[in-house]
């Protein structure tokens, strides 16, 4: 199995788990979850985050491990917010 595909797999299963997630949230909500509430949400998608990261990070390494420097510059870029560099809400700055 090659780097990108190793990457590529431990990628989908991730994606995977955290559909599974997203789809065992409440769908119906009856009224405005409270401070308290939002908060240990906010705790829950940010551990699934990490959990993410944990779970790709080995393989992504791999992967990058195997790019030439010219690929590696592409990557080692900064990325803005959740990987939208130069755009704000919706077009660029």
């Amino acid at each position: 199995m090659t780097a990108w595909n190793a990457f590529a797999k431990a990628a989908d299963d991730a994606d995977v788990k955290e559909t599974t997630r997203c789809n065992a949230l409440p769908t119906d909500m009856k009224e405005r979850p409270n401070f308290v509430d939002r908060l240990g949400r906010e705790e829950d998608a940010m551990k699934a985050r990490i959990e993410r990261i944990e779970a790709v990070k080995p393989t992504l390494l791999a992967f990058y491990n195997t790019l030439s420097p010219e690929q590696k510059v592409v990557l080692d870029r900064p990325r803005g917010m959740m990987g939208r560099e130069g755009h704000h809400h919706g077009g660029p700055r």
